[in-house]
């Protein structure tokens, strides 16, 4: 399948060498706003097309996947001229700003039957397949908590802290807390307690939520971007616990019985990038006629986006103070 890559920042560089070696992926066309820019990134991985206009690569009727490597603030706008045109998407994470484009984006997606993904990676990730069923399976007893975090110091400076560019921590650090505790409860939201920090620019710089779920069920998440974290997941069961570290792409799962310890560890498959996962799981969904993929169907994108939508905004409004939002 021949994908187009629409931006030519860091991640897109990511999501290149995997198309590289991912065999059903064909590495056809990169579209930035610099043409040399474009034609390097063209040069650097062999790319048969190099487009100076995002619209240029949308004519092109041999692009049928397109992944969107830009930040979240043009998700949006990009992602919908991506399926006016036909095309195929895969937008990154954070997949839009607010819900209602997300619902927008899903519904034209529909509409026209094409693929729209969000390439939330940590959702498509074997490891975090293998986690569902520890947890299905019993191995630690009845699952009632969790807690996650995740986070690096940003210094201040770059997309992180910039309004125009959609910066904050929700978007680009807490989303990888908020889906593991969707991995591992799958449970309606009942409510969320949280507290942040928020400058005067409105960019939230601390994330802390506790999250209660039906059935009495609770996952405890920070995120950060002016602290290094530790970037780990404990779950804790009836019968025992588990350790998975290293978000988003978790190195290990190790089980943990009580009078017992460690008795069981699972580790990660052999990888390229990790990015493997969400492209092949396109691949085959397009293949099969379908306008979503079940490792991140439409309904749980939107979903996410207005759970931290709601939340950003209440922040804002408080700024730093503890909110509470009855979901």
């Amino acid at each position: 399948m021949n994908i187009g890559i629409l931006g030519a920042g860091n991640i897109a560089n990511k999501m290149a060498k995997t198309i590289l070696e991912v065999d059903e992926a064909v590495a056809y066309a990169v579209a930035s706003r610099d043409i040399n820019k474009a034609l390097a990134f063209k040069e650097k991985y062999g790319f048969e097309k190099a487009y100076d206009s995002y619209e240029e690569m949308l004519a092109d009727e041999n692009v049928e996947l397109v992944y969107i490597a830009t930040t979240h603030n043009f998700h949006y706008e990009q992602a919908k001229m991506c399926l006016l045109a036909g095309k195929h998407v895969l937008c990154e994470k954070s997949f839009t700003i607010t819900a209602s484009e997300a619902r927008e984006l899903c519904k034209i997606s529909q509409e026209k039957n094409l693929l729209l993904a969000e390439a939330m990676w940590t959702r498509y990730l074997p490891i975090c397949t293998t986690l569902k069923e520890v947890i299905k399976n019993g191995e630690i007893g009845e699952v009632s908590s969790m807690f996650s975090n995740f986070g690096f110091n940003a210094n201040g400076k770059g997309r992180l802290w910039d309004p125009a560019l959609g910066g904050g921590t929700m978007l680009d650090l807490g989303v990888y807390v908020i889906n593991t505790a969707r991995i591992v409860f799958d449970e309606d939201i009942k409510k969320i307690v949280s507290v942040a920090e928020v400058n005067e620019e409105g960019i939230d710089y601390i994330d802390n939520m506790i999250i209660q779920f039906e059935g009495h069920k609770s996952a405890m998440l920070h995120s950060s971007q002016v602290a290094i974290m530790s970037s780990k997941v404990e779950i804790y069961g009836s019968e025992g616990y588990i350790e998975m570290g290293s978000l988003p792409n978790p190195s290990s799962i190790k089980v943990f019985l009580k009078q017992k310890g460690l008795v069981k560890t699972y580790e990660r498959p052999e990888q390229i990038t990790g990015f493997e996962y969400e492209l092949i799981a396109c691949i085959n969904a397009i293949k099969a006629g379908k306008f979503e993929v079940e490792e991140m169907p439409h309904k749980e994108m939107i979903y996410i986006m207005e759970l931290m939508e709601n939340l950003i905004n209440e922040w804002r409004e408080t700024a730093s103070s503890t909110v509470e939002i009855d979901v």
